[in-house]
């Protein structure tokens, strides 16, 4: 595939890639110096609790606030979420390259 998105690895930067085609003719090489960048997964984000609001620190980056019981249902896509009922809630962070990673989930104990 010709620019595939969101593949990325915990070692990043430009690598070589090198091709080799045999058929009944023979085999052929061809190298790339610095053909592939890979991108580095972000780091997982923060999440904290302050009075009634769930807040992601994080910058730069898009955002999807899920409650654990329902985690194919996105609740806000903002730095921040508040809760409508007690559960345990996480982030899911994307970087401008695709890449994603989660937070740990937060228990919200409290009933509004």
């Amino acid at each position: 595939m010709q620019n595939p998105a969101n593949i990325c690895y915990n070692n990043y930067g430009a690598f070589d890639v090198q091709l080799i085609a045999c058929n009944v003719g023979g085999c052929d090489t061809l190298t790339l110096t610095q053909f592939v960048q890979e991108f580095q997964t972000p780091a997982a984000p923060l999440i904290f609790q302050t009075f009634d609001s769930l807040i992601c620190p994080t910058t730069n980056v898009t955002y999807a606030w899920y409650n654990t019981n329902n985690p194919n249902n996105v609740l806000s896509t903002n730095y921040y979420y508040i809760p409508t009922v007690p559960g345990n809630y996480y982030v899911l962070i994307a970087d401008s390259n695709g890449c994603a990673v989660a937070s740990i989930s937060l228990a919200v104990m409290w009933n509004v």
